[in-house]
């Protein structure tokens, strides 16, 4: 996947409203114009997302400890 910025992609849209709408997205915000976008095959990106963190403790020299581990959900 190569990132590309918004205008680049713009400029490449087969799509007029869409180009149209890139374009004004990035004149209206410098910071959206530098930033790298991905481009995707298919519908959406999957990722995956932390829904909760594991625990943790201090424990002594050769002390036990209780494994714990978060959840992650794509």
């Amino acid at each position: 996947m190569a990132d590309i910025t918004l205008l680049e992609a713009a400029k490449h849209s087969k799509d007029d409203l869409e180009a149209a709408v890139a374009k004004i997205i990035v004149e209206s915000s410098p910071i959206l114009e530098r930033l790298p976008f991905r481009t995707i095959n298919g519908p959406a990106y999957r990722y995956n997302k932390e829904r909760s963190l594991g625990t943790i403790s201090f424990r002594g020299v050769g002390g036990s400890y209780t494994p714990d581990a978060g959840v992650i959900n794509p």
